[in-house]
């Protein structure tokens, strides 16, 4: 039952995020970590959230504990990657693109951002 109801906190969340309501967004995502500890997803969209909000240090402290409680998830990869992107923290990124696609054969997005980050160290042999 508390999984149900984190999931519902979570969904919430995206309402809150729409209507740019951000405090009332975290707040959702308080009360589904209350409700189910483990749940990666939460951790993860609080880190995107508090990347897209400027607070990286409070962002890496949510990707990572998401990455701790499930690491073969990509997108938690992927999430973290644009954290580091915006900090202008290039190869920490293109490891977490690389990683992501490893664990997801099809992830073609981390492809095309790790071709991109490539392009910008001026190492255009790994970009292709």
């Amino acid at each position: 039952m508390n999984n149900k109801q984190a999931q519902t906190h979570l969904a919430r969340w995206a309402s809150y995020l729409e209507e740019l309501e951000v405090e009332l967004a975290l707040d959702e995502f308080k009360k589904a970590i209350e409700l189910h500890p483990e749940l990666a997803d939460a951790y993860s969209l609080i880190g995107k959230t508090y990347s897209d909000m400027g607070l990286m240090e409070d962002s890496f402290s949510f990707h990572n504990k998401a990455i701790d409680i499930d690491s073969n998830n990509n997108e938690f990869y992927k999430r973290r990657a644009d954290t580091y992107q915006k900090l202008g923290c290039i190869d920490s990124s293109i490891d977490d693109y690389k990683k992501s696609y490893t664990l997801h054969a099809d992830d073609y997005e981390s492809l095309f951002y790790l071709g991109m980050l490539y392009s910008q160290k001026n190492e255009l042999e790994q970009a292709f």
